[in-house]
């Protein structure tokens, strides 16, 4: 009843870190599930989000708090072996159709390889004939060396670039990489306690910046729909005022040359009927005169 209340507040602070990474990788993924749903350019973002998300959870674990609700520390060195083998995936996986668009051999080879560090481990895991944390190096350095590869292209992209909003995703991933770089420095002087601390702080970061930038796609894009479903209602209105126009002035034009030739027919039937003492003819010419009122009336 003390311990356990005590240790919750000495680690207060980290525990909300670790929730703002997980609360930012459930934002990205609805980002996503609005773009596809809205069939938008996802930009990949489910990759960054479960990225996001499996840092949270690695971060959490390292903290040792999960440990005192439940103890089960299998299962969280198997969830930390997953996130090292699978996070240098995700980060390529997310990259390769904007930073790598132009380099699609070199991070198809890459992706080769890391599928096959991912499973080779998992099967040496299986057969025992290593440890996953005997292999963690290989993790640690694949992860790095995937970091490097996309500052290295964010540099070369961001050259001459003033887009504010790239600017922001390249710096971002370089905290990330700082604190990770910190971590795997301090873990090989020897140092204990929060081994996450650093990575932590860098994975927060990046993962607001993150969703700032996607939430910005997404406000992007649906301004860019508006304003192109706008331009198409303002050019269908100028369609029908000239359609309408044309209209009018059509049946000005008709209305004057039908009234001439009616009024002609209609003065003719009038003589018709006062001269004439047939039946016949009477009946006939009023109907003309009827007839003839009508279509004036109608073009008037």
């Amino acid at each position: 009843d003390v311990c356990i209340p005590n240790y919750l507040k000495q680690n207060f602070f980290t525990l909300i870190e670790c929730i703002f990474i997980i609360l930012a990788s459930i934002v990205l993924f609805l980002i996503y599930v609005i773009q596809k749903v809205s069939n938008q350019d996802t930009k990949s973002v489910q990759y960054i989000s479960l990225l996001i998300m499996a840092s949270g959870i690695y971060c959490l674990i390292e903290t040792k708090v999960l440990g005192i609700f439940y103890g089960n520390q299998t299962l969280y060195s198997i969830l930390v072996f997953i996130y090292l083998i699978m996070a240098p995936i995700l980060m390529i996986s997310y990259y390769r159709n904007s930073l790598f668009k132009n380099n699609q051999k070199f991070i198809n080879v890459w992706q080769l390889i890391l599928l096959i560090n991912c499973v080779a481990q998992i099967l040496l895991q299986l057969t025992g004939v290593f440890d996953f944390m005997e292999m963690a190096f290989i993790s640690h350095a694949l992860i790095m060396v995937s970091i490097v590869a996309i500052m290295y292209r964010y540099i070369i992209t961001l050259k001459g670039n003033k887009n504010r909003t790239d600017w922001l995703a390249g710096i971002a991933i370089f905290i990330y990489f700082l604190g990770a770089m910190a971590d795997l420095l301090s873990d090989s002087l020897g140092k204990t306690g929060d081994m996450s601390q650093y990575s932590r702080l860098g994975a927060m970061i990046f993962a607001f910046v993150m969703c700032s930038v996607h939430m910005r796609y997404l406000i992007d894009n649906y301004t860019h729909s508006i304003r192109e479903t706008a331009e198409l209602l303002l050019r269908e209105k100028e369609a029908a005022e000239k359609a309408s126009a044309a209209k009018s002035s059509f049946l000005a034009n008709m209305s004057h040359e039908i009234r001439t030739p009616i009024n002609v027919i209609l003065g003719m039937d009038e003589i018709i009927l006062r001269e004439s003492n047939e039946e016949s003819t009477i009946e006939n010419a009023g109907n003309i005169q009827n007839a003839g009122k009508m279509l004036l009336s109608l073009i008037n």
